[in-house]
């Protein structure tokens, strides 16, 4: 019994017969196209995600004495965002100022949202 040919440094699998093996890279497109339940869930989790993160973005940015705003989403569809402020603001004040903003903007939130 011979050895599997080596195409381009790869090896077929034992279930491939060597005249239908054509090695290919890994293309993002494909990856998506030949899933396209994960592709779907995928949007799904973006969508609800930016849902949830543009409005209190929207309405935290611009707090008095912040610098920048960033902003991470998870698979689970958590959200979790940081602000940052200049060197010397009172910190009990910038979470006030935070959390009163984020109280108005949860009223443009979807319903299945919590705000923790």
């Amino acid at each position: 019994m011979l050895a599997p040919p080596v195409v381009g440094g790869l090896t077929p699998p034992a279930r491939c017969s060597k005249s239908n093996y054509i090695p290919q890279k890994m293309n993002i497109s494909h990856f998506f196209i030949d899933r396209p339940i994960f592709a779907c869930v995928i949007s799904l989790v973006i969508l609800l995600a930016g849902a949830v993160a543009t409005p209190i973005e929207k309405q935290v940015n611009g707090v008095d004495k912040m610098l920048y705003i960033s902003t991470s989403c998870t698979s689970d569809g958590s959200v979790k965002i940081t602000v940052t402020f200049e060197v010397g603001t009172d910190p009990d004040m910038a979470t006030v100022l935070v959390q009163n903003r984020v109280n108005v903007a949860s009223a443009k939130l979807p319903e299945d949202c919590a705000i923790i």
